[in-house]
């Protein structure tokens, strides 16, 4: 958590991340968005239609999380 927390203030201090993230809530966020998919990925997969397990779509969801978390830590 020291890591991260470094790495938000330090981004905060450039003026590239927003002045209003928690690190903790960050943290729990990106667990929360990988942790979800890998767990529930035969669940999901027959819910959506899709083989979440095949390397192809992991390797989607993980560039859409990155995307996805930049995209809220810089508001």
């Amino acid at each position: 958590m020291q890591d991260l927390n470094a790495l938000i203030m330090r981004g905060q201090r450039e003026g590239v991340l927003r002045q209003d993230l928690d690190e903790t809530k960050v943290y729990l966020s990106v667990i929360s968005l990988s942790m979800f998919y890998l767990t529930n990925a035969t669940t999901l997969s027959a819910t959506v239609g899709l083989d979440l397990s095949d390397a192809n779509e992991v390797n989607r969801w993980r560039e859409h999380v990155i995307n996805f978390v930049i995209a809220a830590l810089r508001g």
